[in-house]
C-alpha cells in the first residue's frame, strides 16, 4: 500500500556525541495486512547494537467486517528467549457495529471485562483470576 509508514528511528541527543551507537535509541516498525490495516508494530533497541536487549510487539486482528476484535501486546524475555503476552484485549460487537464486550488479560493473571448496557455506558464486572491452560 502506498503511503503507510513503516519504519521509525527515535533519537536522544544525550550523550550522542560519544555513544558508541550514536543518538538513535529505538526503531519503530510498522506492518500491515493486504487490506492496508495496521496488523504489527515493533519497537527494538538500536538495530545498531549487536542484541536486542528491549523488544515490544503490539499485535492488532481484524475479523471479516474489519473490526478490530484482539489487541496484544508482547516483551522479548531474553531468559527464556520468546516473546512474552503482557496485555491481551478481546472485543465483541453486535450486529449494528457497536463494541458490547470488552475482555482485559493481563500477564499478572488479573483479567476482568467491561460489558455494554442498554444505556450505551460499560460497566466494569469484578475482575478475577485466571491461569493460561
Amino acid at each position: 500500500m502506498r503511503g503507510q509508514l513503516k519504519q521509525v528511528a527515535l533519537y536522544s541527543t544525550y550523550n550522542a556525541d560519544t555513544d558508541q551507537c550514536g543518538p538513535q535509541k529505538y526503531v519503530v516498525q510498522y506492518f500491515y495486512d493486504d487490506a492496508g490495516r495496521i496488523v504489527r508494530k515493533r519497537v527494538i533497541d538500536n538495530t545498531v547494537q549487536e542484541t536486542i536487549n528491549n523488544r515490544y510487539e503490539t499485535e492488532w486482528e481484524y475479523d471479516g467486517m474489519g473490526r478490530n476484535v484482539r489487541e496484544r501486546t508482547l516483551q522479548y524475555d531474553a531468559t527464556a528467549d520468546m516473546m512474552v503476552t503482557l496485555r491481551d484485549e478481546h472485543k465483541t460487537y453486535d450486529l449494528g457495529g457497536n463494541v458490547t464486550e470488552i475482555k482485559f488479560y493481563y500477564v499478572d493473571g488479573y483479567a476482568y471485562t467491561l460489558t455494554r448496557v442498554p444505556s450505551s455506558k460499560f460497566v466494569r464486572l469484578l475482575p478475577r483470576e485466571f491461569s493460561r491452560g
